[in-house]
């Protein structure tokens, strides 16, 4: 490996694949690229969340696959996948999505420098980014693409215990964790919560209420048949008042948080530039912990990230600046 790298990219899901598949179609030399990850299993996609229902259709999914030739997936070495066969226009579990990617994993990762390891920290030296890694190696990169991703937000309540949404989204682990008697109440409108939704009407419980605050973003995520089981209310003090106290277990769908990685003259919580990516000179975000804020309706935003589309559309745009 080279003493300065040209690029680095730290993330192997879905954001930090379109980044060494766009790199690669750019023309950067493969050898001037790192990647970094502890695992290089398509990240939360291809494990946390693989038994997520996607919300949108499988078309966006190939779209994906297809836009950068360093994948190769529409090459003779692409080997069958399920997805290939669930029509374009319908939707699929995560886990069916994520097979290609980790296959492009594979193959991307016998072309360009990998490193299975964490970053705990970048430092600006000389015009350059030195990388602290949990090994203790220490690595100088020009410029840096941060997909490092996003952990699940929650709330505290006393004497309320949580169920982590890793394991509200996943049918088999959720019935362990649930009994009969169980009360439980799930906060959140988007698609993470309906997904919990979906599971806890497969199982028995005393009551299931959901919390919302958004009416807009329920009624995009959900349809009446989704909560005949379950009692949706607007999350105002006074009904939490007059609900958490019969409250046996919560489940948090209430977003993501980046995942942290300390910049050296950067305040903790830093933020980006939401046009251009830029977190600092010669570093970008991309992806669930940076995404493109997105108007909708009535002045009010969204954060596109329940699918890896608008990842690489993002990409489609930011690249050629990131370049020069």
């Amino acid at each position: 490996m080279k003493p300065l790298l040209e690029w680095t990219v730290i993330g192997a899901g879905p954001a930090g694949i379109a980044s060494i598949g766009k790199l690669l179609d750019a023309g950067v030399t493969p050898t001037d690229i790192l990647w970094i990850d502890p695992y290089f299993t398509v990240g939360d996609f291809g494990t946390s969340w693989r038994y997520v229902n996607s919300n949108t259709a499988v078309e966006y999914f190939l779209n994906f696959y297809q836009q950068c030739e360093a994948f190769h997936y529409n090459s003779q070495a692409h080997p069958p996948f399920m997805i290939d066969q669930v029509p374009p226009t319908k939707s699929c579990p995560l886990m069916l999505a994520a097979q290609p990617l980790l296959w492009m994993t594979e193959c991307l990762s016998q072309q360009v420098n990998v490193l299975k390891d964490t970053v705990t920290g970048l430092i600006p030296t000389n015009h350059h980014w030195q990388l602290q890694l949990s090994s203790k190696k220490q690595l100088l990169s020009k410029k840096i693409i941060l997909a490092i991703g996003a952990n699940p937000r929650e709330l505290h309540f006393a004497n309320t215990p949580s169920i982590p949404l890793k394991t509200a989204l996943n049918p088999i682990e959720l019935k362990k964790v649930i009994e009969p008697q169980d009360y439980v109440i799930v906060f959140g409108s988007a698609q993470s919560a309906k997904s919990v939704i979906d599971n806890l009407t497969s199982l028995k419980t005393q009551k299931t209420i959901l919390f919302y605050r958004s009416e807009n973003s329920l009624h995009r995520h959900f349809r009446e048949d989704d909560l005949k089981h379950v009692e949706s209310l607007k999350m105002t003090p006074q009904q939490l008042l007059a609900q958490m106290p019969h409250c046996t277990k919560a489940i948090y769908a209430i977003g993501f948080k980046r995942r942290h990685i300390p910049i050296q003259g950067l305040p903790e919580n830093y933020g980006y530039d939401h046009k251009t990516g830029e977190v600092a000179p010669g570093i970008f975000g991309l992806g669930i912990a940076f995404p493109e804020i997105m108007p909708y309706e009535l002045g009010q935003i969204e954060y596109p990230v329940t699918a890896i589309w608008p990842f690489m559309k993002r990409l489609n745009k930011l690249m050629p600046q990131w370049l020069n």
